[in-house]
């Protein structure tokens, strides 16, 4: 537990990610952290980021299964292309993490890095810091 503390330090940041990846939930999360449930999942959706798969096109398009016209690239060209979403995305834990799919899917993958959202934390803190910026000009 991080005591009295109100940001999450990085230590904090790699313990979340631990628990994600072992199915813990929000609350559960939140009371071994010492924070709320909802500080933990805005954590997360917030410093979320975009990993493409190999191919760099999701493959499963909403209407894959019905399209008579499927090629390679449609992602691009075709004026219909939605990309099915996935159920794990749309609410908490906000990343694909410790689904039981992730190595079989196909589609890109949303992922949470705690050094990558640490130097985020520390820049919106800095520049946070540093007060309106005022030209010399007038």
């Amino acid at each position: 537990m991080t005591g009295t503390n109100k940001h999450l330090t990085y230590d904090d940041r790699l313990q979340l990610l631990s628990f994600v990846s072992k199915n813990y939930s929000m609350r559960k999360i939140g009371t071994i952290l010492g924070k709320s449930p909802s500080s933990i999942s805005r954590e997360l959706k917030i410093n979320r980021y975009r990993k493409r798969v190999f191919n760099d096109n999701d493959t499963l398009c909403t209407h894959a299964r019905t399209c008579s016209s499927i090629k390679r690239g449609c992602s691009q060209t075709c004026k219909l292309y939605r990309l099915e979403p996935c159920p794990r995305l749309l609410k908490a834990p906000w990343i694909c993490l410790g689904c039981s799919h992730y190595t079989a899917c196909h589609k890109s993958k949303l992922l949470y890095d705690p050094k990558k959202a640490q130097l985020r934390y520390e820049d919106i803190l800095h520049t946070s810091r540093l007060g309106p910026s005022v030209s010399q000009d007038g």
